[in-house]
């Protein structure tokens, strides 16, 4: 009778250790889903088709072209930024009748660089100047 209840323990305790191994899986398996889900997307520069490895080097060097770029467009909104409050001192002198003062911050603008509707502005600024 002593071997049953030994092999009676001896099945609970294998038991318990497989539930325990089965709940530990699971745990891990929507652990590491969430893990997935929470990590930001790298946008991929190639089509899909194109295989590419998961090398650090080569996220490395996506990373840093998309840097580049986004310093590329930085410096050329900051210019547009700077040539857009020129343009509003020009417009603003003009509204004064200050022909002096407007001259002088037209000739700060890179008038290339103006957009469409800046470039209207600039010419009516143009126009007040040259009366």
């Amino acid at each position: 009778m002593k071997a049953k209840n030994n092999n009676t323990s001896m099945f609970l305790y294998t038991a318990l250790i497989f539930i325990v191994a089965i709940i530990l899986i699971i745990i891990s398996f929507f652990g590491q889903a969430n893990v997935e889900r929470s990590q930001p997307q790298i946008k991929e520069t190639v089509a899909p088709s194109e295989h590419l490895s998961n090398s650090i080097s080569e996220r490395a060097a996506v990373l840093s072209e998309e840097n580049r770029v986004l310093l590329d467009e930085n410096i050329k909104l900051k210019d547009e930024n700077k040539n857009s409050g020129y343009l509003i001192t020009a417009v603003n002198y003009m509204l004064a009748d200050d022909k002096e003062n407007a001259k002088i911050f037209l000739g700060k603008l890179e008038a290339d660089k103006l957009s469409d509707e800046q470039k209207t502005l600039y010419d009516k600024v143009n126009q007040f100047i040259n009366q």
